[in-house]
């Protein structure tokens, strides 16, 4: 089975990002951290996301699950810690 994580941020700055078969899926709630260089390539991009993340955080909203035979697949949305309204 394939697990995909869709990752779309609440600002428009930021595209969506596909993970594949990520280790465990966030739970609504949760503080997010990441790896960026790992899913991005454009490095103007992760170098904004790491200049964000040293006086935030992103927060995990739990949109929606899809599970098939074949594919599950997790939508989050994560916004900044400081406007987060779970």
């Amino acid at each position: 089975m394939k697990t995909i994580l869709r990752v779309t941020f609440s600002c428009e700055r930021f595209s969506d990002i596909l993970i594949e078969n990520p280790a465990f899926l966030p739970t609504h709630g949760e503080a997010f951290y990441c790896i960026w260089g790992d899913y991005i390539d454009d490095e103007e991009v992760v170098k904004q996301l790491e200049d964000l993340e040293e006086n935030d955080y992103w927060v995990v909203q739990r949109v929606a699950s899809t599970y098939g035979k074949d594919i599950a697949e997790c939508h989050i949305v994560l916004h900044e810690a400081e406007s987060f309204k779970g």
